[in-house]
């Protein structure tokens, strides 16, 4: 999979966390804890926040950034490949 931070990146490129280069499977309790701190302060103002998924591909860590983020109160969307014409 890869670098699964690496949006986080191109969406604050100063970002200079070195585990963000980390595979999802990973990724301990204390870097989800601060990943999804720095997501919701981050993204806390914007109106909506999209997230790009294929069929299969979204890892776990990543369905529970969208999860917790939306309890955070994140107005979070999802869009799927699928349905890109």
């Amino acid at each position: 999979m890869g670098n699964i931070f690496g949006q986080v990146r191109r969406v604050f490129p100063q970002e200079t966390i070195p585990w963000y280069s980390k595979p999802p499977s990973e990724v301990t309790e204390e870097e989800f804890a601060v990943l999804l701190e720095h997501f919701t302060n981050r993204l806390a103002g914007y109106d909506e926040i999209w997230f790009y998924q294929r069929a299969g591909e979204t890892h776990p860590l990543f369905q529970r950034v969208m999860e917790l983020g939306r309890q955070a109160g994140l107005p979070i969307k999802e869009l799927f490949e699928e349905n890109i014409t």
